[in-house]
C-alpha cells in the first residue's frame, strides 16, 4: 500500500492543500518521502493525519479530526495493488479501476 496525494481543506493550518507523493516521470507513487520544515508548519500534523486513515480505528479517526473543527475535507488517494482506494471526509470508501 503506498500513498499517492493528500488533499486536505479546512484542517489546522491546512485551508486548501494538495500533497503529491508520485514520481512526476512516472505518476508511481514513491517509495520515501521526507518532511522538511520550521515548527508549527504542520509536518507532524500531516503524520497523524496519513496515521488515522491507515491505522483506521473509526472511534479515533472521530475524535482526532472533529473535537476542534466542523468543516473540514479530507481525501486521501492510496495504491493497492494497481487498484486506487480514495478515503473521504465522511469515510466513504470507493476503490477506482
Amino acid at each position: 500500500m503506498k500513498i499517492c496525494s493528500i488533499h486536505i481543506k479546512g484542517y489546522k493550518q491546512f485551508q486548501d492543500t494538495y500533497i503529491d507523493f508520485t514520481d512526476p516521470k512516472t505518476g508511481e507513487p514513491v517509495n520515501k518521502v521526507c518532511f522538511i520544515g520550521k515548527n508549527g508548519t504542520g509536518k507532524t500534523t500531516i503524520l497523524r493525519i496519513i496515521n488515522e486513515f491507515v491505522d483506521c480505528d473509526y472511534f479515533n479517526i472521530d475524535k482526532f479530526f472533529w473535537k476542534n473543527c466542523l468543516n473540514i475535507s479530507f481525501l486521501i488517494k492510496i495504491k493497492i495493488n494497481d487498484q486506487f482506494l480514495l478515503v473521504f471526509k465522511n469515510f466513504i470508501f470507493e476503490l477506482l479501476t
